[in-house]
């Protein structure tokens, strides 16, 4: 299933999508299999899904934004989660993006100012316009 800018997130998960990019274009991106393990974190995939959508993505965070942005420095904690999940879906995310190994992947965090901080974090080929959704962090 894909779904396009401007189009309505259905109510089961997708597979794959795009977003607009602010400066890149169009960026396709992929869920890993199995993201939401439960009926809350399906809830909590389908907002995040549904924002990046919306607005796309956006680069930097300033704060205050929903949308798709780079990590800042300071989010060691979604970092060590990114390098735990990428080790964990590793045979899924090669056919998507490519031989991982010396390729300049971005992490990337979607924001949709949830009270509880988790974040749905996932990794950029900027050259390619691809990405892949992870699974969930936080920022401790």
């Amino acid at each position: 299933m894909t779904i396009l800018p401007g189009e309505s997130v259905p109510m089961t998960i997708p597979r794959r999508f795009m977003i607009r990019g602010s400066a890149t274009g169009d960026i396709e991106v992929f869920v890993v299999a199995n993201l939401a393990g439960s009926e809350k974190d399906a809830g909590a995939v389908l907002k995040a899904v549904e924002v990046a959508v919306k607005y796309g993505f956006l680069g930097f965070s300033v704060g205050g934004r929903n949308g798709v942005f780079y990590l800042r420095p300071t989010d060691r904690g979604m970092r060590s989660a990114i390098r735990r999940l990428l080790k964990r879906h590793q045979k899924e995310v090669e056919p998507r993006m490519g031989i991982l190994e010396g390729r300049k992947l971005k992490e990337i965090k979607i924001v949709s100012h949830g009270p509880s901080g988790r974040r749905l974090v996932g990794i950029m080929d900027e050259k390619r316009r691809r990405a892949v959704l992870l699974g969930f962090a936080s920022y401790s």
